[in-house]
């Protein structure tokens, strides 16, 4: 398991960033996706939003997908 980078975040499918973008568990088995941003505080705005509550993550059409991959 790869340890997030920022200890605030709470979605299971985060996984690291960088600068200005995200990268989440992918859809598919295996896969990653990166988001990325114009700029670091719209990246972080994304994160308050989303990434950092664990109830708010649901909303993120990021989590929606890779979420379908264990829906049975």
């Amino acid at each position: 398991m790869i340890k997030p980078t920022d200890y605030r975040i709470k979605c299971p499918f985060y996984i690291s960033e960088n600068f200005n973008s995200i990268n989440c568990e992918g859809y598919l088995k295996g896969t990653s996706l990166r988001q990325i941003f114009p700029s670091k505080n719209m990246k972080e705005d994304w994160q308050r939003k989303f990434c950092r509550k664990i109830i708010a993550c649901t909303g993120c059409p990021v989590y929606k997908n890779a979420n379908e991959k264990y829906d049975v």
